[in-house]
């Protein structure tokens, strides 16, 4: 790719200094533009990769895998890494951040990015295919490899607030706010690309996202609908956070029927399905959460009607946007 020019270089045709030429002013107005073209192409790429919705929430596999990769890119590992080497941290952040109840399936992003053209894989005569999934065991057994394509990394290379968009860009389609943060760390990108400005801190609607944000804690009067934590400071709440039940990335409106005040810990939670609330307004807890503070902090509510939900029945959360959530993010066993 042509380099841009630089202040106080010559035109190579002229030997005029480039601010005085006009074919070299010409020349550097069409590099930035190809180059600007170059990293518009490989973010639409980026946004139309091809993922299963069940449910109406995207199959966050293949945004995984990208995010291990560009943290990889960033820490200095080589391109291509073994579908062996990569498997477990794969695997472990589908089982974290992926659908409800994935199995461990590593294998089908690492074979199917390539169709995106954004993964590339060495030797794939060597895989055969079952029902146009690869056979995990000739991933093993070959040492098959794979990694970001190469006109990928030379973008990326060419300019590295790319991935910052890139990365942005995957956590705002895929993932709630309250995951980014959880999801930069698992993938060693936290502080190469600045933490703070990565967490869902930049929203695409950052006003109508405030405004959710009042009315929904207004409604439940700052006090969380689980647990009912109300702190203020100078008649703030601190702590309190207005989640979305059907999360903005699948599509949930900013609105009062799609909405709950929780705590910073309970909006965790129930970004990851370990508990949802039914129909008719009971917490169902899932028997996948552990640990010695479950019973305290999460288990004592089951089976309860939501603690804290507002009086008016119209501003309670709507029955559609909670049974979104039980089949698309809650953890049943």
């Amino acid at each position: 790719m042509n380099q841009i020019t630089t202040r106080g270089s010559s035109c190579p045709a002229c030997r005029t200094p480039t601010s005085s030429c006009t074919q070299s002013r010409l020349d550097g107005v069409e590099t930035i533009n190809m180059t600007s073209n170059l990293n518009d192409d490989l973010l639409k790429r980026v946004q139309t990769i091809r993922v299963a919705t069940p449910h109406g929430r995207r199959a966050p596999h293949k945004p995984l895998l990208l995010l291990l990769s560009i943290g990889r890119y960033f820490n200095k590992h080589d391109r291509f890494v073994a579908f062996v080497d990569l498997e477990e941290d794969l695997n472990m952040l589908i089982q974290q951040f992926g659908l409800p109840n994935s199995r461990e399936n590593a294998d089908l992003p690492f074979w199917h990015l390539r169709n995106d053209g954004l993964w590339e894989i060495d030797r794939p005569k060597l895989v055969r295919e079952i029902g146009g999934h690869a056979r995990i065991s000739d991933l093993r057994e070959h040492g098959i490899r794979g990694g970001l394509a190469q006109d990928v990394l030379s973008v990326l290379e060419t300019d590295p607030y790319l991935a910052w968009r890139i990365v942005q860009s995957l956590l705002d389609d895929f993932f709630p706010p309250s995951l980014h943060e959880a999801i930069l760390l698992n993938v060693n990108l936290a502080d190469k690309m600045g933490l703070g400005t990565l967490t869902g801190t930049k929203s695409r609607n950052g006003g109508r996202d405030r405004d959710f944000r009042e009315v929904v804690l207004r409604v439940y009067k700052s006090r969380c609908a689980l647990c009912k934590l109300d702190v203020q400071v100078a008649g703030q709440p601190i702590g309190l956070e207005a989640a979305h039940i059907k999360w903005h990335s699948a599509g949930g409106p900013a609105q009062i029927a799609n909405g709950m005040a929780l705590c910073a810990l309970h909006h965790q939670f129930f970004d990851r399905g370990l508990f949802t609330v039914l129909s008719n307004f009971t917490v169902k807890v899932s028997e996948l959460a552990a640990g010695n503070s479950v019973k305290e902090s999460l288990s004592k509510y089951r089976e309860l009607v939501l603690p804290g939900l507002p009086d008016h029945p119209d501003q309670r959360p709507a029955s559609k946007f909670l049974e979104w959530h039980k089949q698309a993010v809650f953890q049943a066993k």
